[in-house]
């Protein structure tokens, strides 16, 4: 019976490893006393976006990171610790839906994160969720770069329409001599 049991742990460990490394980062959170509802509402809304939340013994999640050799997260994992793997989904999305829930459930408490190699603090992770989401990035990066070349060919449009002018002036003039 008690192989059944390392059987079953290691697997979960295992589950945590594998989603770890394939995942852009991680985001630590408390979720003591927070509906059945409601988590399980978080649950599906971040799997709608790529991400997962997972939830298990603080036991085991130490013993995932220690196998992963990631930075030492294990002050991030005391409580009811839950993973909010971040996978294919924009960070800063995930960011702000954990920030606006936590808004909502005064109990879920983000704890900090492991993103792209760097452990990230309570107030980073707040910083990462007032950002932009990526698509008004991009959209801001592509009109930072057209409107430069908007103004140069308006530019442009505006030496010929001169030129057309002068043109049409001296036509003018020298039909009434």
């Amino acid at each position: 019976m008690k192989k059944v049991g390392l059987l079953y742990r290691q697997k979960i460990v295992d589950k945590i490893t594998q989603d770890w490394k394939n995942s852009q980062g991680c985001i630590f959170v408390n979720f003591s006393k927070v509906s059945a509802l409601s988590f399980n509402m978080l649950r599906n809304s971040l799997r709608r976006e790529g991400s997962s939340l997972f939830v298990s013994k603080n036991s085991l999640i130490k013993r995932a990171i220690k196998e992963i050799e990631a930075q030492d997260v294990s002050d991030f994992v005391d409580g009811s610790t839950a993973l909010v793997f971040v996978k294919d989904s924009d960070v800063v999305k995930v960011s702000k839906m954990l920030f606006d829930f936590s808004k909502e459930n005064e109990n879920f408490v983000l704890k900090g994160a492991f993103l792209n190699n760097n452990k990230l603090g309570h107030k980073e992770l707040e910083e990462i969720a007032k950002l932009p989401s990526r698509e008004v990035l991009v959209g801001q990066a592509v009109m930072g770069l057209a409107s430069p070349l908007t103004g140069f060919v308006g530019m442009l449009n505006n030496i010929i329409l001169k030129f057309v002018w002068v043109i049409e002036e001296i036509k003018n003039k020298q039909s009434k001599k």
